[in-house]
């Protein structure tokens, strides 16, 4: 995968965890472990499938107003 790919992933990490209230609710959120989702971040790994799609849920959410859910 191409560097430009793994950033767009690591936008989408940064975006959902600024609109929970930061990296460490994300974790919590997203039930994984801070040294996982920091690898995520950095755009050295790609978020296997389901954590993009809970990500997604959390964008959604926020733009339609609701709470993420745990």
């Amino acid at each position: 995968m191409s560097a430009t790919r793994d950033l767009t992933y690591a936008n989408l990490l940064r975006r959902a965890g600024e609109l929970v209230g930061g990296v460490d609710e994300l974790c919590k959120l997203l039930e994984v472990s801070e040294d996982e989702c920091e690898s995520w971040l950095s755009g050295r790994v790609i978020p296997p499938t389901g954590v993009l799609l809970r990500v997604v849920d959390i964008l959604i959410d926020h733009v339609s107003g609701k709470q993420p859910k745990r």
